[in-house]
């Protein structure tokens, strides 16, 4: 009896201390699962499209706009780029104006859900600029914008998608003022 015990006792040890080694293993490999699922998704947020304002442009124009007798006035046209690395897809873009007086420190509210030319663009492939459509301004909102009485909020919004993350809509916003001469 003794020595069969004895045995058995040792036997007992030496799974214990083969348990505790699987054990410590198991946990190495799940923190370097861990490691390799932050790396993927670091690549992945490193390499998605990324949708931004690149500029703004101005210009004047004579002629109707839209339906509306304009007899002269301003043309204000957001300028977006991809500085991902990968498309951005299903991309929609929506852009509005509000003159607004000069002193006026706040920006007025802009309803996303009453936007006007809301504009499907498709696929913006990295490193492409696209324009929004043309924002006009009236003749009296281009006098009093040269009189320097007002000045312009542009307001744009961007919906978007890319290629690494499918199904996750990622949005753009942008609020700019523009002065004249300034």
């Amino acid at each position: 009896g003794f020595p069969q015990v004895r045995v058995f006792h040792r036997q007992a040890d030496i799974i214990g201390s083969h348990g505790a080694l699987m054990e410590g293993q198991l946990q190495a490999t799940a923190k370097a699962a861990d490691a390799a699922k932050d790396s993927v998704d670091a690549y992945r947020s490193a390499e998605r499209a990324w949708l931004g304002l690149l500029s703004i442009d101005n210009f004047p124009f004579s002629g109707g706009v839209d339906g509306r007798a304009v007899r002269k006035g301003m043309l204000f046209q957001l300028k977006f780029i991809n500085s991902g690395r990968t498309p951005a897809i299903k991309v929609s873009c929506s852009t509005k104006y509000k003159p607004s007086l000069i002193d006026e420190s706040a920006p007025p509210a802009f309803d996303k859900l009453v936007m006007d030319g809301v504009q499907s663009t498709g696929t913006i492939v990295p490193g492409v600029t696209f324009l929004a459509q043309p924002l006009a301004l009236n003749d009296n909102e281009t006098a009093d914008l040269m009189i320097r009485r007002t000045k312009v909020i542009l307001w744009g919004y961007l919906e978007y998608e890319d290629t690494l993350f499918p199904r996750v809509i990622r949005v753009t916003e942008c609020c700019c003022e523009g002065r004249y001469d300034g």
